[in-house]
């Protein structure tokens, strides 16, 4: 990967761009963990690639004021501390994609406070610990409620959960699991809750799961949202938009 980014280190903006106001830099290609949901893991495609550090910093121009650090896991990187510190100590406003909740920790909330951050993206992805154990997602609803508290304590503001309804075997429990995890989350931070149903990929683990229908997709949606009530903001991909993926997905 070092090599590749060494190659391909050109810098393109614009203003239709998705991010308009941040230079991205890739931090590493890979992921460690292995979800079978996901395109990404490590079962699938093997061993995770990490860019320096040093190569890292190397990659942000000197005119930038806000950076985007792209990978699976940005936070699994082993330099990601010194990189924080560093974009830090040079003035410069950073942003990660989401991160697990089992690798935030005290130092490295102040870390992502000190870069600027102001809402931890945390994907808890499955409903409950016995959707995630059977996703092979080793997080918990207890990561996600210390990172929330570390993250209020450390200055992030808010609090944004991500998480896929839909996959198989999921029942009402599994989705009134992930509202007391949401409100207990709440109330350490103001929290927005990202729900959208489960797309299988192909090639995953869980590449032959049915997509769910609509009335189940929904009526969970529902459920969800009562249970919550006004101590988050759901923000729910319609049915039909995720619907549209899966059929190209397929």
């Amino acid at each position: 990967l070092y090599e590749i980014w060494s190659i391909c280190s050109g810098c393109f903006t614009t203003r239709g761009s998705a991010y308009p106001g941040m230079h991205l830099v890739e931090v590493m290609r890979g992921c460690p963990h292995g979800c079978t949901f996901c395109i990404m893991s490590a079962a699938r495609i093997g061993r995770p690639r990490y860019v320096p550090a040093e190569a890292v910093m190397g990659a942000i121009p000197g005119h930038v004021r806000k950076v985007g650090l792209v990978g699976p896991s940005v936070l699994d990187h082993p330099g990601i501390d010194l990189v924080l510190a560093a974009i830090a100590d040079r003035g410069l406003e950073a942003g990660i994609s989401s991160a697990r909740a089992d690798l935030v920790d005290e130092g490295r909330a102040r870390l992502l406070a000190a870069v600027g951050l102001r809402t931890l993206t945390i994907a808890l992805d499955g409903a409950s610990a016995r959707i995630r154990a059977s996703i092979r997602k080793r997080v918990t609803g207890e990561d996600a409620v210390r990172a929330a508290r570390l993250a209020s304590a450390a200055g992030i503001p808010r609090v944004k959960i991500y998480a896929m309804l839909g996959f198989p075997g999921e029942q009402d429990s599994d989705v009134d699991e992930l509202a007391a995890t949401c409100v207990e989350v709440a109330s350490h931070a103001r929290l927005t809750v990202s729900i959208g149903p489960l797309v299988p990929k192909r090639g995953t683990g869980v590449g032959s799961a049915p997509f769910v229908g609509r009335p189940d997709y929904e009526a969970r949606v529902r459920r969800l949202t009562a249970a919550i009530g006004r101590r988050a903001r759901i923000d729910a991909v319609p049915w039909r938009e995720a619907k549209r993926e899966a059929d190209l997905s397929a």
